[in-house]
């Protein structure tokens, strides 16, 4: 399922994962896999349910807890997104996709804020 996720066989992937899920419907890495299948398949609704069962599961899964941020930013709930994206930043200022994320839905923010401004 990783594998047909990484080569972006969206559809694949995810009867392979949730293949895995009937298994064991509790294995959180099958279902952060799973949530990003989905996002690459821009199914916000599939991707923000495996991404909340996978923290259901472990709350701290870091995966999972930026899978929800990105669901959040591409929804437009950008206040809900925010700390989720900052929170995984300072907790791995290395990991260069959740500065990248903080970065874009701060300008999504400024660019929301000067929209506000000029309909006023």
């Amino acid at each position: 399922g990783v594998k047909a996720r990484q080569a972006q066989h969206f559809d694949e992937a995810a009867d392979l994962l949730k293949r895995a899920l009937a298994l064991k419907p509790d294995n959180a890495d099958a279902l952060v896999q799973l949530g990003f299948v989905e996002l690459g398949r821009n199914d916000l609704t599939a991707a923000r349910d495996a991404f909340s069962r996978a923290l259901a599961i472990a709350p701290t899964y870091r995966d999972a807890s930026f899978g929800m941020a990105e669901v959040e930013f591409r929804s437009g709930n950008l206040d809900a997104a925010l700390p989720l994206a900052e929170t995984i930043a300072q907790a791995d200022p290395g990991n260069t996709d959740a500065a990248s994320l903080v970065r874009n839905i701060r300008k999504a923010k400024q660019a929301n804020g000067v929209k506000a401004k000029q309909a006023a």
